[in-house]
């Protein structure tokens, strides 16, 4: 994502969405690569704790531009109505901690950066779930907001006002293994700028993700080997 040269404080986005796990807990990790270089990974669980869902992850990224270490957790409650997300990181050496506290109306940002703190307040609205930069397994819930039943191209409204469209674009064959692996391919757009490929399996559980304008290849640990056979246009 663009986020790989930013920090990751204050550039949120927040898409309306409703969100249907498809179990009860899911953990993973992702492989992240710049270039064909591995330059991170991400660890990450969804999971269901009594009536609230909770998704956290370990992010660590090396490149020339930034060294992150981060920590990041989201608590939504029955209705996957965000209630809490807080990310913990060391950015190129320098501490900093974001924290997100949802109310009906606001939501109240506290953010800290070597020691120095602001706060500030954002309406909220209904149905919302949150991708911030360099959390890669946010992705996994947008996914599972897409229709795949209504297919073609779907829009979501990020805030302010920012269009996040979401296309469906078929199946793509793959070499896995000695075997021809089938995944579904998403093509997202957010914004003018930020597009990227998402590939997924048949539980919608994000396999591989191609962010072109970056050079960014981030797969699901274990298939970091696949190449793709037959792309649909």
């Amino acid at each position: 994502m663009q986020a790989l040269q930013k920090t990751i404080l204050i550039s949120l986005i927040i898409l309306s969405m409703n969100l249907i796990l498809n179990a009860q807990s899911e953990k993973g990790e992702f492989v992240i690569l710049q270039g064909g270089n591995k330059i991170g990974t991400e660890k990450y669980e969804i999971k269901q704790i009594g009536e609230n869902v909770i998704a956290s992850g370990e992010t660590i990224l090396s490149i020339p531009q930034l060294q992150l270490k981060q920590k990041s957790y989201l608590k939504l409650n029955k209705d996957l109505q965000p209630i809490e997300f807080t990310v913990d990181a060391v950015v190129n050496g320098i501490a900093q901690k974001s924290t997100f506290t949802f109310t009906e109306k606001l939501i109240k940002i506290q953010n800290e950066i070597g020691g120095q703190k602001t706060t500030q307040e954002i309406p909220n609205q209904e149905n919302i779930v949150l991708i911030a930069n360099n959390v890669f397994h946010h992705i996994n819930i947008l996914v599972r907001k897409y229709d795949f039943v209504k297919g073609k191209k779907q829009q979501f409204t990020a805030v302010p006002s920012v269009p996040v469209k979401v296309e469906y674009k078929g199946e793509d064959n793959f070499k896995f293994k000695e075997k021809t692996l089938k995944l579904k391919r998403l093509f997202m757009t957010i914004g003018t700028q930020f597009a990227q490929n998402v590939w997924v399996d048949e539980e919608n559980r994000v396999i591989k993700m191609s962010i072109p304008l970056q050079n960014i290849e981030v797969y699901q640990k274990g298939y970091e080997g696949i190449s793709i056979i037959k792309k649909n246009q």
